[in-house]
């Protein structure tokens, strides 16, 4: 698998899972994903663990606060922004109507970090590297493949991205997804249409329940119809059908504790496990 040593700024570059039960957390997406856990660091209320894939980082995990269990906050997946400075992009998002929860604070030599919600309540946050980059690996079975915005207007919501991140909305130009958008980030003369795709925005749907707006975290893995089985038989909730657009498809999953993510099968993983 290649090995990704730096991301750029403006894409999103590290995702973790914050939880009530880290034990637990660990049984479930070992036994799913096959990922491995590290602790980096554990106190009696606090504990951090990178997550591996064949020894390479693919996400982290971390224990909910008792302050902020108490405050109502459900375990969630956080997506994580790459930035060239975490204090001033704060203030710049902070200026456009978000609201800054916890930050600007640096992570040992780790990286300088900042928790948001954007002017419609959906929490992202920042990340500015120093030692830690992000991802070692992304777009492989195991790990991270994209992040998608839930928003009740995407094309209103999607102002405030444009301001903070200079990125571009644009409708999707497959006809099998009808409605979706995507963001783009302005890149060089002649990089590729898929270099530039920063995220996905998908419209909240009246039939789809009182769903916030939020960030949603998509896993790619081999097969997705063994994998929710997998799911499923470990405690977790299907959250919809399968869905099947163009080339992919995928499935939401809630995991024992509560927390939303996505898995995706890609068509070039499904024709290359069913040879």
């Amino acid at each position: 698998m290649p090995i990704v040593s730096q991301h750029s700024f403006g894409k999103y570059c590290w995702a973790d899972l914050s939880t009530t039960d880290p034990e637990a957390a660990r049984k479930f997406y070992g036994d799913l994903m096959g990922w491995e856990f590290d602790s980096m660091y554990e106190s009696e209320n606090l504990i951090y663990s990178m997550i591996l894939l064949d020894g390479k980082h693919v996400a982290g995990m971390g224990q909910l606060q008792p302050a902020q269990v108490e405050a109502g906050m459900p375990p969630v997946w956080n997506s994580y922004i790459c930035v060239e400075d975490a204090r001033a992009m704060a203030q710049k998002c902070e200026s456009l109507g978000a609201q800054i929860l916890a930050g600007p604070m640096d992570v040992f030599d780790s990286g300088v970090l900042v928790m948001l919600t954007d002017p419609k309540g959906a929490m992202f946050s920042l990340w500015q590297p120093k030692a830690h980059k992000g991802f070692q690996v992304m777009m492989e079975p195991g790990a991270y493949v994209w992040v998608e915005l839930y928003a009740h207007n995407p094309t209103a919501d999607a102002d405030f991205y444009e301001a903070a991140f200079g990125w571009d909305l644009q409708a999707d130009s497959n006809p099998q997804n009808p409605g979706y958008h995507i963001f783009h980030q302005a890149m060089g003369e002649g990089s590729a249409e898929w270099e530039r795709r920063v995220a996905g925005v998908l419209q909240i749907r009246p039939e789809m329940g009182p769903v916030p707006p939020h960030w949603n975290v998509y896993f790619q893995v081999a097969d997705v119809d063994a994998s929710l089985q997998k799911a499923l038989e470990l405690g977790g909730e299907q959250l919809h059908p399968i869905v099947e657009v163009s080339t992919v498809r995928l499935v939401g999953i809630k995991d024992p504790q509560g927390a939303v993510f996505t898995i995706m099968q890609m068509a070039h993983v499904h024709a290359k496990s069913g040879d």
